[in-house]
């Protein structure tokens, strides 16, 4: 059984108690800034899924801003797909370009995100000297 690293919040009491804490982003400031915690920026977040590795990453289609996002279990947000501003789905090398992106998957075996955008479901295949968890953030 695969152990999922604990993410943390600078929002929540050290007892971690029951209730709903900031883990990254800011209400209701929208952007599509990479940072930590409350500095990183969102545009209409969607689909949160755990990468499983030892890392323990979130991973969210930031569909707003047509992005994937990795999130650390410390809160740090790194675009690791999609390319701000080009609002149509354009396949090929990273970063490549998405629209109006949805749901989102790891592929635990090959370390891919699967994500959608318009009528497709879309792969975006890291390098195989890197997973999604290390691949080095788009530009």
């Amino acid at each position: 059984m695969t152990k999922v690293k604990k993410h943390t919040t600078a929002s929540a009491p050290s007892s971690q108690a029951p209730g709903l804490y900031l883990h990254a982003g800011a209400l209701p400031i929208r952007g599509r800034d990479d940072g930590q915690g409350a500095a990183a920026r969102f545009d209409r977040p969607v689909g949160v899924v755990i990468d499983l590795d030892a890392q323990g990453n979130l991973f969210v289609g930031d569909s707003g801003n047509g992005l994937i996002r990795r999130i650390t279990p410390d809160g740090a947000v790194s675009t690791v797909a999609g390319t701000h501003g080009v609002f149509v789905t354009t396949p090929g090398p990273l970063p490549a370009a998405l629209n109006g992106n949805g749901g989102i998957a790891v592929d635990q075996r090959t370390g891919a995100v699967f994500t959608t955008a318009g009528n497709a479901i879309l792969r975006v295949q890291f390098p195989p000297s890197a997973s999604a968890s290390t691949r080095t953030p788009a530009p």
